[in-house]
């Protein structure tokens, strides 16, 4: 072979590898259209949204138009547009750049369309929804630990959730979002709900696989900042990653478990914000969503030492529910064995979305336990009532509860469902 027809390979290959119109993975496909558009709730629900999208390294713009929602497509004298603000740039041979877009100022329980883009190359224009200003009946679908084959196995539950109960406001993930926190899996992540999760905001605390763990070194990924922002009301080292959001009379609690646990000096800041979030809570119910389980339901997974930081201060104050994940299967119950009264005890789920499956113990605590399923959780929350359901991927009915709130004591009455 000359050295012509080596060129001729060399040049062929190398085209190959880096043009973006030849079928590649999706993490490394990059044009100066906006893609990974993500919607996020950074302050009040029923005010405010962000936006996160993603470009080639070529784009240095980034706008935001938006407008109320009628019956078409607006024109251009309806339309605001906000400048956004390239936040990261990932060098590397594919670069990419990070955007992020705050909108202030909207009107409570209305309908927007929006788009974004560098005001020549713009996405599709998408909708969403404002939360309403009053204590409203909502609703919410909770997701735990995708992690594993999460394009190919974890899709179809994100999808089939959605399809199942379009009308819940948001998603809330529990962590282990992905496994080892590579690009790829990321992009995976993303794939999973699609044009869905630039409609639909979401909420999530992180797990142990967003961490890289080097023994005394342990990273937070950088990727996390990239699709989500949530309100920085967190203490300052965990910004984006422990926060609260009042949604339509709930505060929504999100504590970094794994820091909690594995990061040394954390404790106390941890602990002494939450006990300040919960202390000042207005709120008729508070959900707190974390990944390692305060009371497990999987062989070898007992967390004794976040138990032991965790539960003085969930008893404290009363929390309803606990969501958590990490355990690769499910169990759900009020825990009484370790004391107290059993009409204060809060209500502790653990669940898993992907196809990873742990052997379950025999769990003494849980009302309902079970695992080799792939599940996702719509709870609705109606004045004094919390309706819970969990459903396998193929649409059937695991467990279903309701607690109803005593308006003077403040405290929960479970009433359990047949399955």
């Amino acid at each position: 072979m000359n050295r012509i027809s080596i060129l001729v390979i060399f040049v062929c290959g190398l085209l190959v590898f880096s043009c973006p119109t030849f079928i590649r993975p999706d993490h490394k496909t990059l044009s100066g259209y906006p893609d990974r558009i993500m919607l996020n709730m950074p302050g009040d629900p029923a005010t405010v949204r962000a936006i996160t999208w993603r470009t080639s390294a070529r784009v240095s713009r980034s706008y935001v138009q938006y407008a109320i929602a009628g019956s078409y497509v607006p024109d251009s004298s309806e339309i605001r547009q906000v400048k956004g603000e390239v936040f990261n740039r990932k060098p590397g041979f594919r670069p990419y750049k990070n955007h992020r877009a705050i909108l202030n100022g909207l009107k409570p329980s209305t309908r927007y369309l929006y788009r974004v883009g560098n005001g020549k190359k713009w996405s599709e224009w998408i909708q969403f929804t404002t939360a309403s200003n009053e204590n409203l009946p909502f609703s919410f679908l909770y997701i735990a630990d995708i992690q594993n084959y999460i394009r190919s196995d974890c899709s179809w539950v994100i999808r089939q959730a959605y399809s199942h109960f379009p009308e819940s406001h948001f998603f809330l993930f529990t962590g282990d979002l992905v496994n080892n926190s590579a690009a790829k899996e990321w992009q995976e992540f993303y794939n999973t709900g699609g044009w869905i999760f630039s409609m639909k905001p979401t909420l999530a605390s992180p797990g142990n696989h967003e961490f890289h763990d080097w023994g005394i070194l342990k990273n937070f990924s950088g990727y996390w900042n990239e699709f989500f922002y949530f309100p920085q009301n967190g203490p300052e080292s965990f910004r984006n990653r422990i926060y609260y959001t009042d949604y339509q009379g709930v505060r929504f609690i999100a504590v970094d478990g794994y820091s909690l646990v594995n990061i040394r000096n954390s404790n106390e800041i941890i602990l002494n914000w939450l006990n300040e979030a919960l202390e000042n809570n207005p709120n008729a119910w508070t959900i707190l969503m974390i990944h390692y389980p305060v009371f497990s339901c999987t062989h070898g997974r007992n967390n004794p030492r976040m138990r032991k930081k965790l539960l003085p201060v969930i008893e404290k104050y009363g929390i309803d529910l606990v969501l958590q994940g990490h355990d690769h299967s499910y169990c759900r119950g009020r825990n009484t064995s370790v004391g107290g009264d059993p009409e204060k005890a809060s209500m502790y789920v653990v669940s898993v979305a992907g196809p990873k499956a742990n052997t379950i113990n025999p769990v003494t605590w849980a009302d309902r336990a079970g695992s080799d399923m792939q599940l996702y959780q719509h709870i609705l929350i109606s004045g004094d009532s919390l309706i819970y359901t969990s459903w396998t991927a193929n649409q059937k009915l695991f467990d279903s509860f309701t607690l109803v709130k005593n308006e003077k004591s403040g405290f929960n009455t479970v009433i359990e469902t047949q399955h």
